[in-house]
């Protein structure tokens, strides 16, 4: 059903937080001309009418509200800022290249994660430029969060190229193995296996690791899951039980017998599973 659009705005203007929210969030389906109500829901106190404002502004493409949209994509609250950077992208990608370049070069580390969430709107083709300088970051969230993106691209072989060069660097975060074992690139697994039998790596990179080679090479990596069963950390023996269990290693029985005694209760009960399964028990 439409409303008159003074009657709205009027509703709008007047109304209060949870009317302005209501209203912002049905803007399309109420107003017949909806420009002049989103310019208003554009430039309100709350951030969720905002954000809601934003994704319209996309959609009806209000070019005329793009310095609004700069300004609230370099500061607002973090989720507001990734949907005007979103809607900038839309409304004109070039001033939005100009921005993510700014925030990639110069910015705070938020700066450069709205830049990550709002990076799908770029391409592959756009996007290589900031995520390749992102890569050399010291905060290590940011190169995880740009790692993650990474892997949507994969498929073009210079953003493989970049993830072959973090795969090779000693420091490791965890998505690494996460994008190997989504993508299923088992031009990795070396690495992986490298990776997990390197006790001084981080526990969860480890455990990462193994999970991505249980899927990525099964049977094939059945002696690092031996020696994963004897490993001091529980999590990592319960992921090797699993990770026999799913490879079918019938002939691992007497290296998971002994697990039947572990003190911690979870890998005795993935031990007794793999047993089971197995018909040994």
């Amino acid at each position: 059903m439409k409303i008159e659009d003074a009657v709205l705005l009027r509703r709008f203007e007047e109304g209060s937080v949870e009317t302005r929210r209501e209203i912002a969030s049905a803007i399309a389906s109420l107003s017949k001309t909806p420009e002049r109500l989103i310019e208003l829901a554009i430039k309100d106190s709350d951030g969720h009418v905002r954000k809601m404002a934003l994704g319209l502004v996309k959609v009806y493409g209000l070019k005329n509200l793009v310095p609004e949209v700069i300004s609230i994509a370099r500061r607002d609250y973090f989720d507001v800022r990734v949907e005007a950077l979103k809607a900038l992208i839309d409304l004109d990608s070039a001033k939005a290249e100009e921005i993510i370049m700014e925030f990639v070069e110069k910015g705070s580390a938020q700066d450069k994660k709205v830049y990550l969430e709002a990076a799908q709107g770029l391409g592959a083709e756009r996007n290589y430029p900031f995520l390749k300088r992102l890569l050399e970051e010291r905060d290590n969230e940011i190169r995880r969060w740009a790692i993650r993106l990474i892997g949507n691209y994969i498929e073009e072989q210079r953003y493989l190229e970049l993830l072959r060069k973090e795969i090779q660097k000693e420091d490791f975060p965890p998505d690494l193995a996460k994008v190997v074992r989504e993508k299923r690139l088992s031009v990795f697994k070396d690495r992986l296996r490298e990776v997990f039998m390197d006790e001084k790596k981080d526990l969860w990179v480890r455990y990462q690791a193994l999970l991505a080679l249980s899927d990525l090479d099964g049977k094939g990596s059945k002696d690092l899951f031996i020696l994963g069963l004897k490993d001091r950390s529980p999590l990592i023996k319960v992921a090797s039980i699993k990770a026999l269990l799913d490879s079918g290693c019938k002939d691992s029985v007497d290296s998971v017998l002994p697990l039947l005694k572990d003190r911690r209760e979870e890998v005795r009960a993935a031990a007794r599973k793999f047993l089971e399964q197995m018909g040994i028990l």
